[in-house]
């Protein structure tokens, strides 16, 4: 106590730094496979999400959990773009801003099977009400093509959500 009393008296206070972690998430992987590793994450604010875009043509678009395979509303959702990598690999981050509620997201890849209902989904903090099992389930059973966007490989389009901010992509070699 009697250091925080000399310390407000003082003007000096302790300075307390939390540290922001980078999270790595390979969407699609090296043997061709419809996922992304890991299928979920639990972060806190300030964390960047590093989606490491391997072999394929794959996207990372936000859902929500009552329909895993369709976008969320537009100017409040984070989508990708698709990113076309063979044999670069391709990294898209988003730094989490929000962790009110979970977040859900699907590849939007309609080409040749569709992704998402394939089973190529991905959450940001699950909820013992709101699986990730159960929202796994719901893509593999939707009937949505999940499809709103040219898949040519050529578009890093990025809507900005109200729960995260993005930043370009990098290729690592």
């Amino acid at each position: 106590m009697q250091f925080l009393v000399f310390a407000l008296a003082s003007g000096v206070l302790p300075i307390v730094t939390v540290s922001a972690t980078t999270i790595s998430v390979g969407v699609g992987n090296s043997t061709g496979g419809l996922v992304f590793e890991p299928t979920n994450v639990t972060a806190a604010v300030g964390d960047v999400i590093g989606f490491l875009f391997t072999t394929g043509n794959h996207s990372v678009v936000q859902s929500t959990f009552a329909d895993p395979c369709t976008p969320k509303k537009l100017g409040t959702s984070v989508n990708s773009g698709y990113f076309n990598n063979s044999p670069e690999v391709t990294q898209w981050n988003m730094k989490v801003v929000d962790i009110s509620a979970p977040m859900w997201f699907y590849c939007q890849q309609t080409i040749p099977v569709n992704h998402c209902q394939a089973g190529m989904v991905f959450a940001v903090n699950p909820t013992s009400d709101q699986i990730f099992v159960a929202f796994q389930q719901a893509a593999m059973a939707s009937g949505s093509s999940g499809s709103a966007t040219d898949s040519s490989g050529s578009s890093s389009t990025t809507f900005i959500s109200n729960i995260a901010t993005t930043t370009g992509s990098t290729l690592i070699s």
